[in-house]
C-alpha cells in the first residue's frame, strides 16, 4: 500500500505540456536537421527525494541515424541534449534534461542529463572548438 500511495504521489505531481514553444524552436529545429526523425519536446515537474525537480524532455523517433548507435545510444543522446539546452533561453528554469529516443524496432530508451553536466559539456565543445581553431591557424 506504501508503494502504491508513493507511486500515486508521484503521478499527481506529474505534469507535463508537450509542445514547440519559441523557447526550444532553434534547438529541436537544429536536432531534426541533423538526426532527422520527429521531435517532441515536453516539460514537466516532480519531486525526488523530497527536492522539486523541473526537466524538461524530448522525444525523438523515426530517425534512420539512430539505428547506427542502436547498441549504445549514450553519445546521440548527450548530444541531444546538450543542443536542446544550449538553445534554450531560460536555462536555469530546469534542473533536468531527459532525451528518449525511439528506435525502429520499438525500443525507448531514456537518459537523464543535468543541467550541471550540459554545462560542462557545452563548456568542452566550446574549448575544443577553440582549440581546432587555434591549430588550424599556426
Amino acid at each position: 500500500m506504501r508503494i502504491y500511495l508513493k507511486n500515486l504521489f508521484f503521478l499527481s505531481l506529474f505534469i507535463t505540456n508537450v509542445s514547440c514553444s519559441s523557447n526550444n524552436k532553434e534547438g529541436v529545429k537544429e536536432i531534426t536537421d541533423f538526426y532527422g526523425g520527429i521531435c517532441t519536446v515536453g516539460y514537466g515537474k516532480m519531486y525526488k527525494n523530497m527536492k522539486k525537480v523541473d526537466f524538461i524532455k524530448i522525444n525523438l523517433r523515426n530517425s534512420e541515424y539512430l539505428e547506427y548507435f542502436k547498441s549504445d545510444l549514450s553519445l546521440p543522446a548527450s548530444n541531444i541534449a546538450t543542443i536542446l539546452f544550449r538553445n534554450l533561453k531560460d536555462k536555469n528554469k530546469y534542473s533536468e534534461v531527459r532525451v528518449e529516443l525511439k528506435l525502429k524496432d520499438t525500443v525507448y530508451k531514456e537518459r537523464i542529463f543535468s543541467s550541471e553536466i550540459i554545462k560542462i559539456l557545452n563548456k568542452k565543445i566550446i574549448y575544443d572548438k577553440l582549440f581546432a581553431m587555434i591549430i588550424k591557424h599556426k
